[in-house]
């Protein structure tokens, strides 16, 4: 079964690997063939001691999961019957749109969700006085859970796609124009992303489970408008306590992620422009990244290839990775607008999920 993916985080972007997801286009030297998107170990390591594989919601927890939208509790487990709070709610819908920043940080003082609030807010995701601070700890109602789910929604998908404001309202027999949030709830409904109940309400101050909230989300994933976070102005910033260690390099390197037959990935987050080639910095870094683990002839042919890929450009909203042999060694990249990374494997790889031969470029859009 395939299944919907986005690169949310870093353990997303680097250990895509193992097993298919999206179908995508692939470009070859001798032949065309057909690729896909696959997950990796993480996502299939993600296990919560009260959340069975036959549970409904399994597979929209786990994909949330993986993709750092979700999180369970310390003990293991994820509560998947506890009812979601406004700021749980908020938390997931903010991290799915990437509108926090991994610097932005959270006065200690103020609630825990306080800083997905702020980034809320600043998004248009609903103003103060449609939610306030205080009532972060509180059981969110589908109401308002609605406000927020229509905000994340692309601009183009407008409810009228989907039928007329009064059809759709003759739907629903708990929900009217006087109704707060109606339009929100007309259209999170018509989408999908909130559904009715089978006597034909819509039960907008009842609250949902945080089975039920995460799986809201996740219908609402392929709708979201994911370009909030490059126009968010910079808040909550606070100055470190204490100074960090100087970066001397753009690229990281890791040899003990991915698989077994992975020698290392390399991944370029600081200043990475997916709209642009890799810049001259970068290149010097990764090359001499490169070269503390290959010859210098090796290492520049990865160089090329990093290059060339990295120059793509990616449809909106899209992500993409490309597998190709590179001087014999099998190579996975992946680019999205939060990091470009390369995967490198040992020349004598082989599994069922790589289809792949040298000559070819197989590249797969999700």
């Amino acid at each position: 079964m395939k299944k919907r993916i986005t690169i949310l985080t870093l353990a997303a972007l680097l250990l895509f690997t193992a097993a298919p997801v999206y179908a995508g286009t692939s470009t070859t030297t001798t032949t065309t063939t057909s690729t896909e998107v696959v997950l990796g170990p993480l996502y299939y390591s993600i296990k919560y001691t009260d959340l069975p594989t036959e549970h409904w919601a399994e597979p929209a927890v786990r994909m949330m999961s993986y993709e750092g939208i979700l999180a369970g509790y310390p003990d293991g487990s994820f509560q998947p019957n506890g009812t979601v709070t406004y700021g749980e709610f908020i938390r997931m819908a903010t991290t799915m749109t990437h509108a926090v920043g991994s610097d932005t940080t959270a006065d200690p003082d103020r609630h825990w969700a306080q800083k997905y609030y702020e980034c809320g807010l600043n998004c248009n995701y609903y103003t103060q006085y449609d939610i306030t601070e205080a009532q972060l700890s509180q059981p969110i109602p589908r109401g308002d859970m609605a406000l927020i789910l229509a905000a994340l929604m692309r601009s183009e998908i407008k409810t009228e796609n989907y039928g007329s404001y009064d059809t759709l309202m003759g739907k629903i027999n708990d929900v009217n124009s006087g109704t707060k949030n109606d339009t929100a709830i007309i259209k999170s409904y018509a989408t999908g992303a909130l559904s009715g109940y089978p006597d034909g309400s819509f039960r907008p101050e009842g609250t949902l489970t945080r089975a039920e909230a995460a799986s809201a989300i996740y219908r609402t994933e392929s709708l979201a408008d994911r370009s909030t976070y490059a126009k968010l102005p910079e808040i909550i910033k606070e100055e470190p306590t204490a100074p960090r260690e100087e970066k001397t390099s753009t690229v990281d390197v890791d040899s003990t992620l991915g698989y077994e037959n992975t020698i290392c990935i390399l991944t370029i987050r600081d200043n990475y422009d997916y709209t642009k080639p890799l810049t001259t910095t970068q290149q010097a870094d990764l090359l001499a990244a490169l070269k503390q683990k290959f010859p210098e002839a090796t290492a520049k042919a990865f160089l090329a290839a990093a290059v060339t890929f990295s120059g793509k450009k990616l449809p909106d909203g899209k992500s993409e990775t490309r597998k190709q042999y590179v001087q014999g060694y099998p190579v996975v990249m992946a680019h999205s607008s939060v990091a470009f990374a390369m995967d490198i494997r040992q020349t004598t790889y082989s599994s069922e999920y790589w289809d792949t031969k040298p000559g070819e470029i197989n590249d797969g859009y999700f």
